[in-house]
């Protein structure tokens, strides 16, 4: 059985529990803000692109 009463129990148990993060996301609202993100998101997934050379389709193979 629990107790939740005591002083003492909210002083161990609850008060250093934190219920609510300090930064919550706080999506884009305004079109300038928009653009700004779009702009973002797009830097990142061309960054994650591989980069194509131009060479890919010649490979040169050597024979002994």
């Amino acid at each position: 059985m629990y107790y939740f009463g005591d002083p003492n129990f909210y002083e161990n148990h609850v008060k250093g529990i934190k219920f609510w993060p300090e930064q919550t996301n706080h999506p884009p609202t305004t079109k300038d803000d928009l653009r700004a993100e779009f702009a973002k998101l797009q830097a990142r997934q061309n960054f994650r692109k591989p980069a194509t050379t131009s060479n890919e389709g010649s490979s040169t193979t050597q024979q002994d």
